[in-house]
């Protein structure tokens, strides 16, 4: 069966989609991916683009299945957006089936969405990743971690039965808008990733390789400063690089044979513990041992691991007991940890997850604040106001509030 599954070129995306590329192709899928490109503004009046949009396939197979990112098949356009193809005299169309007038480049997003919406409405199955529609503060002040799909498009997918909605995170309550929303964590690429010996990097006793990841807020770069510098005041020899654009092959291989590999998360996954990095899977899956903070999902899959801490300097004694046990022992540790990942926490088990999951169609399953009392306050003002917030004197609404109007 063929299986569209959306492109990322860059960030976090192109990985997760690309593990789940390589492991819908191992079961034996024909696995064809989904461009996406910009939609031009339709008027010689208005120099605009939207948002990326999903590139139709043509010439589609009798079954298919699809994966993508909800916010790309129709992202909302902003109430800017909309201001600015009004402000440049875009040519007025007639009115649309409810009686509304809608102006050319705004006729054209509602053409795309129809025909989005038709291509979901024919796959056998569709896998949708879904974003919150609030978010605790602050990080839900900042449109990076809310849904950006369109209205029309929530709609859309909410209505048609074989569309299964997902989340990476643990926690989906905030997802109030969508119909159920599933629970799938990231994995391990083993198709991409494999383990392989070489001396040159066996040198290493800590590795670390990623980004300084800003969402909107920039609060990795001082968490990822704040613990090099304590590594850096051991005698560990380190091996880090962040935002170097190393090679793959160069990653795998330091990530195979360095002692020990540290992990580092974002201030929001250290408050709210929803959602473990993709470098959690990857440095078990690889190296077999993993120095991280105590993030709430990454305990719950992985309660095995006690080298967890939000201190940098206690990360590092981490390290350091790893590195001084007897050679087997490590091995032995390191061995136990790569084979529950193969077994458990591959992108193939999660394509069995996905596969398995069954059908529903229904309206927004809504907030239970009943269930929500426990949470923190600053969690509970983010309920209570749901997009709209109004703390310590910042008040902002969510745009999609004012874009329905």
């Amino acid at each position: 069966m063929k299986v569209y599954i959306q492109q990322h070129n860059q960030d976090a995306g192109k990985w997760i989609f690309g593990g789940y590329e390589n492991a819908f192709r191992k079961m034996g899928y024909d696995v064809e991916p989904l461009l996406a490109g910009n939609m031009s503004s339709g008027s010689p009046d208005v120099n605009l683009q939207f948002p990326l949009q999903i590139l139709l396939p043509e010439d589609l197979p009798e079954e298919y299945m699809i994966v993508a990112n909800a916010d790309a098949l129709g992202s909302r356009l902003s109430r800017a957006a909309k201001n600015q193809i009004l402000q440049k005299g875009a040519t007025l169309l007639n009115t649309d089936e409810k009686g509304d007038r809608l102006y050319s480049p705004l006729r054209e997003v509602d053409n795309y969405h129809n025909k989005i919406l038709k291509f979901i409405e024919g796959s056998v199955k569709s896998f949708m990743l879904t974003g919150p529609c609030a978010y605790p503060y602050p990080w839900g002040l900042h449109p990076n971690f809310r849904c950006r799909a369109s209205y029309k498009i929530m709609e859309g997918l909410n209505s048609i039965p074989h569309v299964h909605l997902v989340a990476f995170g643990s926690f989906v309550r905030w997802h109030y808008r969508w119909k159920k929303v599933n629970s799938v964590p990231l994995a391990f690429d083993s198709v991409a990733y494999e383990m392989k010996e070489d001396k040159k990097y066996k040198q290493f006793d800590v590795c670390f390789v990623g980004g300084w990841a800003n969402n909107g807020f920039d609060e990795k770069r001082q968490i990822i400063l704040k613990t090099m510098k304590a590594f850096q005041a051991s005698n560990l020899k380190c091996a880090f690089f962040v935002d170097k654009n190393i090679s793959h092959e160069q990653e795998n291989l330091l990530l195979s044979n360095s002692n020990v590999a540290l992990n580092i998360h974002d201030q929001y996954q250290h408050v709210t513990g929803h959602d473990t990095n993709e470098r959690t899977f990857k440095s078990l899956g690889l190296n077999g041992t993993l120095v991280s903070e105590p993030i709430g999902q990454l305990c719950e899959l992985f309660p095995e691991i006690d080298t967890l801490s939000f201190d940098p300097k206690q990360m590092v004694k981490y390290t350091q007991d790893l590195i001084s046990l007897e050679f087997q022992e490590l091995q032995d540790l390191k061995n136990r940890n790569r084979e529950n990942i193969l077994k458990n926490h591959c992108y193939t088990h999660r394509v069995e997850q996905l596969l398995s999951l069954e059908e529903v169609s229904c309206e927004p399953f809504g907030l239970d604040l009943d269930k929500a009392q426990n949470d923190p306050p600053e969690i509970m003002e983010t309920y209570l106001h749901g997009d709209e917030y109004s703390i310590s004197g910042l008040q902002t609404r969510d745009i999609r509030c004012e874009d329905k109007k």
